[in-house]
């Protein structure tokens, strides 16, 4: 009886250190999967919020300045054809200039950002992703600003180009979380301005970007 007893205490033993491997393995796969998630989770959280600022200091922007006028000039001859399309340098390079300094404005004001989300979706399990009381997490974001502006001329009818004037943002943003950090590369392209050039047009301009 007596080693009977020591077998199935053995058994039973083994039985539980399994049963609390399992767990333990299941409960690292739960929590590695659950930092994944919330690195994504901040990291498109953060880029979505910097797309909506910068879009909105753009707009305020192009509400406020007269520089977005007559950025283009267009050169003709005496019959009334166009010879030559440009942009003005001094123009651009102001709007530039311009344009940096406000997003980069925009960029140190919000360096702090509170971000909230259910902690179901720290999961990664779809069914329950949404579901449980939002967590509040509080990170900063340090970023380096690039900015280029482009202009693409396309045809838009008889004797008509349509010239446009693109910024191009570039930035680096470093995520300061409480426990770690992590880098995201915001890349986006916004309008700024339109023109339509009426007239006679060298071949040499359309569908040149």
């Amino acid at each position: 009886m007596r080693r009977y007893s020591v077998k199935k205490y053995k058994k039973l033993h083994f039985i539980i250190l399994a049963v609390v491997v399992v767990v333990v393995i299941f409960v690292i796969i739960l929590v590695n999967r659950a930092c994944h998630e919330f690195e994504t989770i901040v990291s498109r959280s953060v880029y979505y919020k910097t797309q909506d600022e910068v879009y909105a200091c753009i707009n305020r922007y192009i509400g406020q300045s007269d520089e977005l006028t007559d950025f283009v000039i267009v050169n003709k001859d005496s019959n009334g054809n166009i010879t030559d399309i440009q942009t003005d340098s001094a123009k651009i390079n102001m709007i530039k200039s311009q344009l940096n300094t406000e997003i980069s404005k925009t960029f140190d004001n919000n360096d702090k950002r509170t971000i909230e989300f259910p902690v179901g979706t720290l999961t990664g399990i779809d069914i329950v992703s949404g579901m449980g009381a939002d967590i509040s997490i509080s990170c900063h974001t340090i970023g380096n600003i690039n900015t280029t502006l482009k202009s693409y001329v396309e045809s838009c009818g008889i004797n008509q180009v349509k010239y446009s004037l693109y910024i191009d943002i570039v930035a680096e943003i470093c995520i300061i979380l409480p426990t770690d950090s992590k880098n995201i590369t915001f890349d986006e392209q916004y309008l700024l301005a339109e023109t339509v050039i009426v007239g006679s047009i060298p071949e040499v301009y359309l569908n040149n970007d």
